[in-house]
């Protein structure tokens, strides 16, 4: 997804009520505070908690199974060493339009690769 990509229109979100869509394979949330659309997985990085049921203040996340608190700006954990994955946020006509951001490409992987001690030398 390096282009932008129609989304929903503007329209269809109301303020303080996260809405999951699918985009292609993926389902992402949009979250509208009032002033700045936000968009990002609409699960939680560390237990894959459906985020649309979690608590939101102005431009923070908390997930309603554990906890877990992320800052909409930037997507880092609050107390926590997890990242949301966020998505770049164009409004374009009405239209919001999303692309996945560079940064957060991770080839798929939702864990990161773990290495055990002597793996690499192991035949």
């Amino acid at each position: 997804m390096s282009e932008y990509k129609f989304l929903i229109k503007a329209s269809e979100i109301k303020k303080g009520i996260p809405k999951q869509i699918k985009l292609e394979t993926k389902k992402i949330t949009v979250y509208f505070n009032g002033e700045k659309y936000f968009v990002f997985d609409s699960h939680c990085p560390h237990a894959r908690a459906d985020l649309t049921k979690a608590d939101y203040s102005d431009k923070e996340v908390k997930c309603h199974w554990h906890g877990y608190r992320f800052d909409l700006e930037s997507g880092k954990g609050i107390g926590n060493n997890f990242k949301l994955k966020l998505y770049e946020v164009k409004i374009e006509n009405g239209d919001i339009l999303v692309k996945e951001k560079e940064e957060e490409k991770q080839g798929g992987l939702f864990f990161p690769e773990v290495k055990f001690k002597g793996e690499d030398n192991d035949k």
